[in-house]
């Protein structure tokens, strides 16, 4: 699977948005929730194996990110000091009213791939998010 990713994200064609009528071309790598210390690896050697190619790319971690942004408002400590008391449901609303994916994650997402001038993204931690953050949000 490594080589077969390496070959499509360093390619001109997905680089240069070729064949996606101008749009942010997308690839969406599915795998089992056993592999995850397996495809965090693979993310980190495909990153590193990208940069020395000469392409700009930078790495997301969507869990991460989320707790950063959490941690940098003051939020964090807040929410763990509920999350006893709330239950999975109380505590998913409590999340989606502290963090807005539109007005805080997003623009966080957006300043981060400028600041480092990426040509590709990676975007992982989904899985750590769900159901609080779904895939198909950020990709919208």
């Amino acid at each position: 699977m490594h080589e077969r990713l390496y070959r499509i994200f360093s390619s001109e064609a997905f680089l240069n948005c070729e064949r996606t009528g101008n749009e942010a071309p997308l690839y969406i790598q599915p795998y089992e929730v056993q592999r995850e210390d397996e495809v965090s690896s693979m993310i980190r050697d495909l990153h590193a194996r990208l940069r020395t190619s000469g392409i700009q790319v930078i790495h997301l971690d969507m869990f991460r990110l989320a707790l950063e942004i959490l941690r940098d408002s003051g939020r964090l400590d807040r929410i763990l000091e509920k999350e006893a008391e709330l239950g999975p449901a109380k505590m998913l609303q409590l999340l989606q009213g502290r963090l807005d994916v539109k007005r805080e994650l997003i623009p966080r997402m957006e300043a981060l791939m400028a600041e480092a001038g990426t040509r590709l993204t990676f975007l992982s931690g989904f899985g750590h998010l769900y159901p609080f953050l779904r895939t198909h949000t950020i990709l919208e």
